[in-house]
């Protein structure tokens, strides 16, 4: 865009020679990118002198703030008021209603900017002939904004080790504002996974672990060889243009330049391939076709050959940024230039032979009506992260994961009747709770007179069925759909009728090793036995004591006193504190597991209530003693 760009300048110059006096400190901001304060400056200006050269700088300061809306206000204004209008202006006042989504109007003022410039590609024509096509959901990717991005500027993640690195103004080091957005300068940081299922859930941010990164300036775009060393973008080490700006650099984490970095122009944006030989990166060093281009640089021993331009194919006279070379040699990159949805787009070339195929627009959900950049891909797995300012985003620029989208999916459905177990008849307001073993999904559904429940489940899942009911034990069931075909009719169709039980008034005793207690739903469970002379609870004990907890947690209605026995070997009063002490215990691990406390109660017997022969002065056996060292259950529920 170097031609336009030097249109624009020749018009402004000759348009501030008429308005010097009032527009020389508006043009001193504009010349040094502060755009913030000459949107201020300008507003103030336009009070008393519309001069077109201070409603040009107002409306493009507001474009390169990515204010749009105001942007296109302004330009509005400006085309009616004058039809002395630089030709890129057109160009400029275009993309902004193309990303106002304005599409009528924008058609308009780019076939007359075309009409000036007859000799450019017509590539906006292009795109709004293409305009619902690019907008149509590819279906290919689902979008999650990840969970660390801030209301500030955060983009460019870049896989690294179990986490991303990224740029950030959100913590940066330095305290100096960047005058353009009025904005902390940008610093690199690292955000280890907190989720070994999803790409987009991040534990607390952390400093980069690489020295020579991070100044008082930028530090961002960022790649990494196959060694592990970062390659990255900044301005910190170049010296200062004459308007008092930076060009950006690449270095690497080792504090070593590019050679053919360059105090005159910018370089930056690298990627490098999965070898570490080859480095695609942008800049607007002069020979190129636009504002900014991609390069490809080949490694020569232990240096760097002379970059080659990709080319018209690629590069239009606009703006190519952030190229991506995938690790099955697909280049992505963003271009403002390229038929798109506006603003920045990301696309997609292959090599074919020496020759880059035409760049493919990726539609969205990739691309929308704003920036989407820094796109970065898994080529194997197909899922990585992309940039962007769309509208729904927590900040200026976001971070987004994205995952291949999921085929339709086709459930199996399960169907089942809820009954009184003695009459069998239907249990109305009861509450069947359905929850995925897979990844923790609730649903539940309350019966109605017939007692009926119906589910939705996903293929290829385990999940566990809660039916519960006031003054009824829960009934607790599994089931799986591994193995079955859901789009079979013959196995997509899932019954499970499941019997209550009424909870009886008065308590309720647990007999050790039976397995029907008068025919109530109650768990099987074994005395808890302990070593003689002990109170701790045995490897055995915790795993009765594991069915009681769950029993209890199954049905958060219910009360149990343990009741805890020793044999008669010993005197009674020391045998009555050992039975206090094993119920504590056994009381201190069923809450260890969750329960409440004011749920359980407990009581030492001592030897107060022997089960067999084995009282003072008889003669037993140790298995005959051990029947009598044990904990009972007497069950209650809360009315």
């Amino acid at each position: 865009m170097s031609k336009k760009i030097a249109l624009f300048a020749l018009c402004l110059l000759f348009a501030f020679t008429a308005n010097a006096q009032n527009s020389k400190k508006a043009q001193k901001l504009y010349n040094s990118e502060d755009y913030p304060s000459v949107i201020k400056e300008c507003k103030q200006l336009l009070s008393s002198d519309k001069s077109t050269s201070i409603q040009i700088m107002l409306a493009n300061s507001y474009r390169l703030t990515k204010d749009y809306q105001a942007a296109e206000e302004v330009y509005a204004q400006l085309f009616q008021t004058t039809s002395t209008i630089p030709t890129i202006e057109y160009y400029n006042y275009g993309s902004v209603l193309k990303i106002n989504k304005n599409y009528d109007k924008a058609r308009q003022i780019f076939t007359t900017y075309y009409q000036l410039a007859p000799n450019e590609p017509k590539l906006q024509l292009d795109a709004l002939d293409n305009i619902e096509k690019f907008g149509k959901d590819s279906g290919q990717y689902l979008l999650t904004n990840i969970n660390i991005n801030s209301r500030l500027a955060d983009f460019g993640a870049v896989p690294y080790k179990t986490g991303i690195v990224f740029a950030s103004e959100n913590g940066a080091k330095s305290k100096k504002l960047y005058p353009r957005r009025n904005a902390p300068y940008l610093d690199l940081f690292y955000a280890p996974l907190s989720n070994a299922n999803s790409i987009s859930e991040f534990s607390k941010i952390q400093s980069v672990p690489f020295e020579n990164v991070n100044s008082n300036y930028h530090d961002a775009a960022l790649s990494f060889d196959n060694n592990g060393t970062m390659y990255f973008t900044t301005n910190s080490h170049s010296k200062k243009l004459a308007n008092g700006l930076r060009v950006l650099q690449i270095y690497d984490s080792n504090g070593k330049p590019m050679p053919f970095n360059s105090d005159k122009y910018s370089t930056g944006h690298p990627s490098l391939t999965i070898d570490g030989s080859t480095m695609y990166f942008i800049s607007d060093m002069p020979g190129g076709y636009g504002g900014t281009d991609i390069y490809v640089v080949y490694k020569s021993g232990n240096g760097w050959g002379k970059p080659i331009n990709l080319g018209y194919t690629i590069n239009t006279t606009t703006d190519e940024m952030f190229p991506f070379i995938a690790s099955d040699g697909t280049l992505y990159f963003s271009s403002d230039g390229l038929p798109g949805l506006g603003g920045l787009d990301v696309f997609k070339s292959t090599k074919n032979g020496t020759e880059w195929t035409k760049p493919e627009n990726l539609h969205a959900p990739i691309n929308s009506n704003n920036d989407d950049f820094a796109f970065t891909i898994d080529a194997k797995r197909n899922q990585g992260y992309l940039s962007s300012n769309r509208s729904g985003g927590k900040g200026n620029d976001d971070i987004y994961a994205f995952v291949p989208a999921k085929a339709p999916q086709v459930n199996c459905l399960l169907k089942g009747k809820i009954t009184e177990r003695n009459t069998n008849m239907p249990i109305a307001d009861a509450t069947v709770k359905l929850i995925s073993m897979n990844n923790g999904m609730e649903q539940s559904v309350v019966t109605g007179s017939d007692g009926v429940y119906i589910f939705d489940l996903n293929p290829e899942s385990n999940y566990t069925i809660y039916a519960t009911k006031k003054g009824y034990f829960t009934e607790v069931k599994t089931l799986s759909t591994i193995g079955k075909n859901c789009s079979s009719p013959l196995e997509q169709n899932l019954q499970i009728d499941i019997s209550v039980s009424k909870i009886p008034d008065g308590p309720i005793k647990i007999i050790a090793g039976q397995d029907d207690n008068s025919g109530l739903p109650l768990p099987k469970i074994n005395h808890i036995y302990y070593d003689f002379d002990k109170a701790d609870i045995r490897p055995d004990a915790q795993m009765e004591l594991d069915k009681i907890v769950t029993f209890m947690k199954d049905n958060p209605d219910m009360i149990i006193e343990l009741g805890s026995h020793t044999d008669s070997r010993g005197k009674a009063d020391y045998n009555l504190d050992l039975s206090q002490r094993r119920a504590a215990s056994a009381v201190a691990y069923i809450v260890s597991q969750g329960i409440e406390q004011d749920r359980i109660s407990a009581k030492g017997y001592g030897e107060s209530t022997l089960v067999n022969k084995c009282k003072d002065g008889v003669t037993c056996t140790e298995t005959e003693h051990q029947q009598n060292r044990r904990t009972e259950f007497l069950i209650r529920f809360k009315k």
